[in-house]
């Protein structure tokens, strides 16, 4: 059985890769998917698969750099994608990914994606 504070600090770390790859702007359109143990509680997971579907390869190697120290202090595990990548290996389908969306409030209390 899966431990719940760890889940719960899991989903905070990928709501904060999220933020991370807004806030730099590098990947402001790009589609988030979480697969592996952490989705489908198979086993106690020991880090986060995440799926980062990019417009470019270029947005891809910007993500990766920009992300690169946070990733190796943080026990996740970021495959990145192009939509082409994606359509050929039919990655999601075959990894069983979630598509993640973010719901943040605004100071108005009004709900942003």
């Amino acid at each position: 059985m899966r431990d719940e504070d760890t889940i719960w600090q899991y989903l905070a770390l990928i709501d904060f890769v999220q933020m991370e790859a807004r806030s730099s702007q590098i990947c402001s359109d790009c589609h988030w998917y979480l697969f592996g143990s952490v989705l489908h509680g198979e086993c106690s997971p020991i880090d986060i698969d995440l799926l980062a579907v990019v417009g470019s390869v270029r947005d891809g190697v910007e993500l990766r750099a920009a992300m690169s120290e946070w990733l190796r202090a943080n026990p996740i595990h970021l495959v990145i994608m192009t939509e082409a990548e994606l359509r050929e290996t039919n990655f999601i389908k075959v990894v069983r990914a979630r598509r993640l969306v973010t719901l943040r409030t605004t100071s108005r209390g009004g709900l942003v994606h």
